[in-house]
């Protein structure tokens, strides 16, 4: 039927042109994502850029990422937006969470997300949660993560801290 005596030939792929990505997909418990991105280099240092993730599953969890990583290998030259929203108490106890804190809920978060040197910066940074039912507790500021002996370390930390709770008189 068909006989084709031709060579085969390997082409390599080459990264100078941005190949964009899309991909739509349902994640099991978690909901539908888009993701979205371009993806170019020599090889030797590939950047992601246009980065757009979108993960929703209606009211329960929204959580959305934008931005670019300049050197993927080395995860260097990171800048991405975050923000969200999280509704489900079933998904936030997945969250390792002190004993010292209460327990929360419909959390919200919001910032930027940087590479520094030996770590990454959150600047800015909000987060917001209602805690033991009726109270909020506002959580705005900065902070830098440090690699310190392979340890995450918070350094550099400026946070401004609001606790509102219901009026109890009556």
């Amino acid at each position: 039927f068909f006989n084709d005596t031709a060579t085969t030939e390997i082409y390599t792929l080459s990264l100078h042109d941005a190949l964009p990505i899309s991909l739509e997909q349902k994640l099991s418990g978690l909901g539908n994502m888009q993701a979205s991105y371009q993806i170019f280099g020599d090889g030797e240092l590939i950047h992601i850029e246009n980065i757009k993730l979108k993960l929703d599953n209606g009211d329960q969890l929204q959580i959305e990422i934008a931005g670019k990583v300049n050197n993927f290998q080395l995860l260097q030259g990171i800048n991405l937006d975050f923000s969200a929203q999280i509704n489900d108490p079933g998904i936030l106890q997945k969250f390792p969470k002190p004993d010292v804190l209460p327990a929360y809920s419909n959390v919200t978060l919001n910032g930027n997300l940087k590479d520094i040197k030996d770590g990454y910066q959150l600047d800015p940074f909000k987060a917001t949660a209602k805690i033991d039912g009726d109270m909020v507790i506002n959580v705005d500021g900065r902070t830098d993560i440090s690699n310190i002996n392979d340890e995450q370390t918070l350094a550099n930390v400026n946070l401004k801290v609001q606790l509102d709770a219901p009026s109890t008189s009556q």
